[in-house]
């Protein structure tokens, strides 16, 4: 009776253990779900593996994450690196702070381009999945690899004073973006079917309990 007792006991530990390893990822897929798979929906952003952003600040009616800047414009991408990278451009921004958090599955922060990180000049990033091992194309600054095959982008512009939202929704007011490598890559990992809620939202997807916009 001891030994089931301390087995069911083990269970429960284990089974709460994984829930809490694969809450961010849980998390994570419902902003990719809600922001960038289901067009027509309240909370879509732009299409998968696009970069895009808009003039203005985000208010409290903005709940997809928590607590997102008040007092800076988001420019934001969700990528699938499955089957090929895809290359961030920045041109330079000399006049303020930007930068792009680059944030994998889990929610780390694995790299960051931008005035601190990688200078105020232009420049070209190959951003890599896990499963990526040819070489860099030429033009490239640099390789930036991630754990995990979805990867965020989100971009954050300083404001200069009270009228300068309307012409800086993205960094410096300029184009920065993402796309395919200057060279056709062969290889390929075909279609993915993109996990979905019967009701076609992202708050569909989980429980109100579980969800960012109830806390």
């Amino acid at each position: 009776m001891t030994t089931g007792a301390s087995d069911r006991q083990d269970l429960v530990e284990a089974a709460r253990d994984a829930y809490v390893f694969l809450f961010p990822m849980l998390m994570g897929y419902r902003f990719l779900f809600g922001a960038f798979l289901v067009p027509g929906i309240p909370s879509h952003q732009v299409p998968l593996n696009t970069l895009g952003g808009k003039p203005r600040t985000l208010d409290h009616t903005f709940r997809e994450v928590i607590t997102p800047n008040a007092d800076t414009p988001y420019s934001m991408a969700g990528l699938d690196l499955r089957a090929d990278p895809l290359v961030l451009s920045v041109p330079a921004v000399t006049d303020r702070f930007y930068h792009f958090q680059l944030e994998d599955l889990w929610g780390q922060n694995v790299h960051y381009v931008g005035v601190r990180a990688t200078g105020t000049g232009p420049g070209t990033y190959l951003l890599a999945g896990p499963g990526w091992d040819a070489e860099t194309p030429a033009g490239v600054d640099a390789t930036l690899r991630f754990e995990t095959d979805v990867v965020f982008v989100i971009g954050r512009t300083q404001l200069l004073g009270p009228g300068d939202v309307e012409t800086r929704g993205l960094p410096g007011g300029r184009n920065p973006r993402v796309g395919t490598p200057g060279r056709p890559f062969s290889r390929s990992r075909g279609a993915l079917r993109w996990p979905s809620s019967s009701s076609g939202t992202a708050r569909g997807c989980w429980p109100d309990r579980t969800a960012r916009h109830r806390r």
